[in-house]
């Protein structure tokens, strides 16, 4: 099974790949994120037109309904971060919080 971010899943709707999406996972925050995927294809690429906006987001909010929800277990990042000796930087936090987030889907 994939594990789709609200990008990839906009782009295999464009695509047609149906079939991957409800075969796929996601995480909650893709419900929030893929409003603005559509707005940004809209407005600021001009990739699709309003009426392909207002029809794609009724359409692949209801894909994502259909997709397994995958609920990370929190886990704390300052405590990953002084484990791997990490120091506090941007780069390194958004590694921690990679790592955080495969270790609580996959254990």
């Amino acid at each position: 099974m994939k594990l789709l971010d609200s990008s990839a899943i906009f782009n295999l709707f464009i695509n047609g790949k149906f079939n991957v999406l409800l075969s796929s996972a996601t995480i909650p925050l893709a419900k929030s994120e893929i409003g603005n995927v559509i707005w940004k294809n809209y407005k600021v690429r001009n990739r699709i037109s309003k009426k392909e906006a207002d029809d794609a987001g009724m359409v692949l909010f209801d894909l994502i309904y259909s997709m397994e929800q995958i609920n990370p277990v929190p886990v704390s990042m300052i405590t990953l971060a002084l484990e791997k000796k990490a120091s506090p930087s941007r780069f390194v936090m958004s590694n921690v919080c990679n790592e955080c987030w495969l270790r609580s889907c996959y254990g």
